[in-house]
């Protein structure tokens, strides 16, 4: 007689919920704990908002805390952009920004780009910061201002150890990365971080009639089954909505 094995039960993966109103329902409860994450978008297309709000609530309604490295935008300008669309910087002690002018003062620079290794940079403070502040969350804010700031010699290869080292600080990062041409879906400079990442969140600005409407869709998400659709996206002062069909 054959005896069949009983069918192997898959561990749950933890999740890290966005609290987006109806998006963590399109990705099985939200982002595998530990995922490296690009938010991609056109300027102005509310990705340093999104990042930050999903940092912001979790923070309220987990107490997780988080980092947010900001590389292009002073830490006063970006709480004003905050509290313009409802989000209160100083309503929670569990996440930091931290603008580039704090980082320099750790690292210095001695020019354009100086002589300071951003990518290894960027890397120890966010350790640093899991250390001593004990986050769970970071988010880089952005990879265009980096880009600027370090220079490669081999994109790829460099890229590949800066991801690596992104897994294995243990905590979700969220990436920003700017997408200047919207004929075409390359989601970072390089065309080759959209691989390196777990996930690729894509948030898309569509013009008509002289109207802007924000779209969000989950191109890719490692360790989870997820809708492929593009979501309309509300932004409301009491948070962040995908209108799913």
């Amino acid at each position: 007689m054959t005896l069949e094995h009983p069918p192997e039960h898959t561990v749950p993966v933890p999740r890290i919920r966005s609290y987006v109103a109806n998006l963590d329902e399109q990705m099985e409860g939200g982002f595998p704990e530990g995922s490296v994450v690009l938010v991609c978008g056109r300027p102005g297309s509310m990705k340093s908002s999104l990042a930050y709000y999903m940092m912001y609530m979790q923070a309220l309604n987990e107490g997780r805390r988080g980092v947010y490295l900001t590389l292009e935008q002073g830490r006063t300008s970006f709480a004003r952009h905050l509290a313009h669309i409802g989000l209160d910087p100083d309503a929670s002690d569990k996440v930091a920004i931290v603008d580039l002018s704090a980082l320099r003062k750790s690292f210095g620079d001695t020019g354009p780009k100086g002589d300071t290794n951003w990518l290894n940079a960027i890397l120890s403070q966010a350790a640093s910061y899991k250390q001593l502040f004990g986050c769970e969350l970071v988010t880089l804010d952005s990879m265009s201002a980096l880009y600027s700031l370090h220079s490669f010699e081999n994109p790829r290869r460099e890229l590949f150890h800066f991801f690596e080292g992104l897994r294995t600080l243990g905590t979700t990062v969220f990436l920003i990365s700017e997408m200047y041409d919207p004929s075409k879906e390359i989601f970072a400079r390089y065309e080759v971080e959209d691989f390196l990442a777990d996930g690729v969140v894509h948030l898309k600005v569509d013009r008509n009639n002289g109207e802007s409407n924000l779209y969000l869709g989950i191109v890719k998400m490692r360790e989870t089954r997820h809708s492929r659709n593009y979501f309309p996206l509300i932004v409301e002062p009491n948070g962040f909505e995908v209108v799913a069909h």
